[in-house]
């Protein structure tokens, strides 16, 4: 109970992936990891009727990994290290024991990730850096490992509360449910941009048209 207790106040980002049954899952959860009282990331057996937790296993040690996602097929997981000058690993993943071993890291194109996602066809991880205020489309080679030939696009502008809008922050990357559009919410300058996704290009996003849509002033989405 006291591990349960401690990561509840550490957790920043919980996924519930491969379900076990039609009430267990297997939870995976990401942590802030200063000073020092947290691994990383952990997976617990849950139980969507009861809410009961039991731990199951933990990943190797890992900085940050304040936001993860599982791919498609249940085989991986990546999570963005919310660091200074960011980065995204991959992790195999066995959902019977929850096991997860590190497989290698590539930059997240800025400071400061806060979010990953993935296409449905393992090809892209898309990354959003909040303290940077960029984006990157990160490539998934076959074996689920990351590529660092990444692609990082610059987000410009500012918005009213200079308090949190003196530069861009990227805060998610959301892709449509058909894969065809990644979007990208910016808290920093009051948008939410649209991208024009295609995986089977080395750098697969292009403005869509239109490349954004304008939020009210100071409403940081």
């Amino acid at each position: 109970m006291k591990t349960i207790i401690t990561l509840s106040l550490l957790i920043t980002t919980m996924l519930m992936a491969n379900a076990q049954s039609s009430k267990t899952y297997n939870l995976i959860v990401g942590t802030y990891t200063n000073p020092g009282k947290s691994n990383g990331m952990y997976v617990y057996t849950f139980n969507s009727e009861t809410g009961e937790l039991s731990y199951k296993a933990e990943s190797p040690a890992i900085k940050n990994p304040s936001f993860l996602t599982v791919s498609s097929d249940r085989k991986h997981v990546y999570a963005v290290s919310e660091v200074g000058e960011g980065s995204v690993s991959a992790f195999n993943y066995e959902a019977a024991s929850g096991k997860l071993t590190f497989v290698n890291s590539a930059p997240a194109g800025g400071n400061g990730p806060c979010y990953v996602s993935v296409d449905n066809k393992n090809k892209f991880a898309f990354v959003g850096n909040y303290g940077g205020g960029s984006l990157a489309a990160v490539p998934i080679n076959p074996d689920g490992s990351l590529s660092d030939k990444v692609q990082s696009i610059q987000h410009q502008g500012s918005s009213i509360n200079k308090g949190n809008q003196e530069k861009p922050h990227v805060h998610a990357t959301l892709l449509s449910k058909d894969g065809k559009y990644l979007f990208v919410p910016d808290l920093g300058t009051d948008k939410i941009n649209i991208y024009k996704v295609d995986v089977t290009k080395a750098q697969p996003l292009t403005p869509a048209s239109p490349a954004f849509v304008s939020i009210t002033p100071g409403g940081g989405p």
